[in-house]
């Protein structure tokens, strides 16, 4: 992350108007520092790793107490965070070498908390005494590239929060996948009108007019899948009938479990278009690692803007850990974090003993590669 890109959007997003001491920089560092260091985030944690040795090594600052800092979490311009998110995903996606074709998968996770504790939230079905916010991700191959923070209870359903997710979105040409949350036949045919090509799911029982049967070709090697039909039709709705032609392919699984696709993709296989749809599943394990590694189901701030810098934050981490992992995929998540924290700290150790007037170069030995 070249130093201008801090200086730019500082001067872009004003995120430093009127602001002596915690810095947009120095907020980014210290949370993604925070993040990756400490098992359970926590704003007196970061009130201790800002007066660590290891900290201001990497960027001197003047002590606060965890109070300031949240109060500068809960104001600080989440813009700014958006932005450096945004080119962060770009980068590495170039260097990740993501490809034109992959798909653009689509869906969204809930995390709750007490009514008592969270009152910006949505109230769901769970529970009278809950509140819960709604974080809808963008994936592109393993990256997240766009995300949106939903608290109003008109996104409660999967449809509004996940249509506006996709039109925030760039209209590239990539496939897009998403889950029976959107189900609007009124959208199918917007985002057929719009070029828009994707792949979801229909209910089993959904009602459809059918236009015309399309060969199946033969089953290919390795399918968990047995695809016992492949048609266009027309799609039913609520007092709405689509006015684009779909592709209906109704398969099985090995278990018997009725599925059926629907997708605006002429040109490919019924069997391709049901593995494109099997990658839908990476976003589910990318939920889970944000849940389970980087602690993403814990709130750091309560309020609305200071949710949104931390899933900022969150999906930062996420990616160069994520990159990572992809020049070491022999390592678990769980140790591909453990290594990249080691080799902060020891690049953050090296400028220590350079600040005493010693050579790190002297003892290469404590240096290992990782």
């Amino acid at each position: 992350m070249p130093s201008e890109w801090f200086t730019e959007l500082a001067a872009e997003t004003k995120v430093n108007h009127q602001v002596k001491k915690l810095d947009g920089e120095t907020v980014f560092k210290l949370i993604l520092f925070s993040l990756l260091n400490g098992q359970k985030t926590s704003l007196r944690v970061m009130e201790e790793f800002l007066a660590s040795a290891s900290f201001q090594a990497l960027h001197h600052t003047p002590a606060c107490k965890f109070n300031s800092i949240r109060d500068r979490i809960c104001t600080i311009k989440a813009d700014y965070f958006a932005k450096l998110f945004t080119r962060i995903a770009q980068r590495y996606q170039q260097q990740l070498g993501t490809t034109a074709e992959a798909v653009a998968i689509v869906d969204s996770t809930i995390v709750s908390l007490s009514a008592a504790l969270l009152t910006a939230g949505m109230k769901t079905n769970q529970c009278d005494n809950l509140r819960a916010v709604k974080f809808s991700l963008r994936l592109v191959g393993t990256l997240p590239t766009h995300a949106t923070v939903h608290t109003a209870q008109e996104d409660v359903g999967d449809e509004a929060a996940l249509v506006k997710l996709i039109d925030h979105a760039p209209k590239e040409r990539r496939i897009l996948l998403f889950d029976r949350g959107v189900n609007s036949r009124k959208t199918f045919d917007r985002f057929t009108g719009e070029n828009c090509r994707f792949i979801s799911r229909l209910r089993p029982s959904s009602h459809l007019d059918k236009l015309e049967d399309l060969p199946l070709t033969p089953k290919p090697a390795g399918a968990t899948l047995t695809i016992i039909a492949d048609q266009r039709a027309r799609l039913h709705g609520t007092n709405y009938r689509t006015k684009h032609r779909y592709r209906v392919i109704t398969a099985v699984t090995a278990a018997g479990e009725p599925l059926r696709f629907v997708t605006n993709i002429t040109e490919l296989s019924a069997w391709d278009i049901a593995a494109l749809y099997k990658q839908r599943w990476q976003i589910e394990v990318f939920f889970k690692f944000l849940k389970q590694h980087l602690n993403f189901k814990h709130f750091i701030s309560r309020q609305p803007n200071g949710i949104s810098v931390m899933l900022y934050m969150t999906l930062i981490l996420a990616i160069l850990l994520t990159a990572y992992r992809h020049f070491h995929p022999s390592l678990s998540m769980k140790i591909a974090k453990l290594r990249f924290a080691i080799a902060l700290d020891n690049e953050l150790t090296k400028q220590i003993v350079i600040l005493c007037g010693g050579d790190p170069n002297r003892a290469p030995h404590l240096w290992r590669q990782v």
